[in-house]
């Protein structure tokens, strides 16, 4: 698994600055803390949490296959990778594939989540302000709409109502 990590992190460093090393590092952290409470395979979780952002099937596949992770393993852990995108969660079967998704997903709610979103809108993703400054706002409403868990949920919908709240307070919307 060592050397899964190594190459996840390597991934990782190569991407923007929100979806670098460390998003790798606060996806893995959440991913086991959410395992643990809605009783998921840790190993599984582990491994989707790690491959998360490849957003790919095939890739994950063939790099589990690298890695020496076993079949069935590695099919497990492809549903996490495979459903780890919005569009494709409705997919996701297993609690493991949930629990990465929701992982992955709280890092965009509430204060932290938004302005993650707002500065890589701009600095990544070339946005003018005020449609980064509404992606933003998209993005987060939308992330605590489609949690998954029910810690995922019990969480973030607390971050969410809190930022919500903020902006209400500010007549942002």
């Amino acid at each position: 698994m060592t050397g899964l990590l190594k190459r996840a992190r390597e991934f990782h460093r190569a991407k923007d600055f929100v979806h670098g090393v460390s998003h790798l590092r606060r996806t893995r952290e959440y991913a086991r803390m959410l395992a643990h409470k809605e009783h998921a395979d840790m190993r599984i979780v582990d491994l989707g949490a790690m491959l998360h952002q490849l957003h790919d099937g095939k890739l994950a596949l063939q790099w589990l296959k690298d890695a020496g992770v076993g079949e069935k393993t590695a099919k497990r852990v492809v549903e996490c990778v495979a459903c780890c995108h919005p569009d494709a969660i409705h997919e996701a079967k297993s609690i493991e594939a949930k629990v990465v998704y929701d992982a992955d997903k709280l890092q965009w709610l509430g204060f932290a989540g938004f302005f993650r979103e707002l500065f890589c809108n701009m600095t990544a993703r070339k946005q003018p302000f005020s449609i980064a400054w509404n992606n933003a706002n998209k993005i987060e409403a939308e992330s605590a709409a489609r949690l998954q868990t029910r810690t995922g949920q019990k969480i973030g919908m607390r971050r969410h109502r809190r930022f919500r709240l903020f902006m209400e307070t500010l007549h942002i919307h």
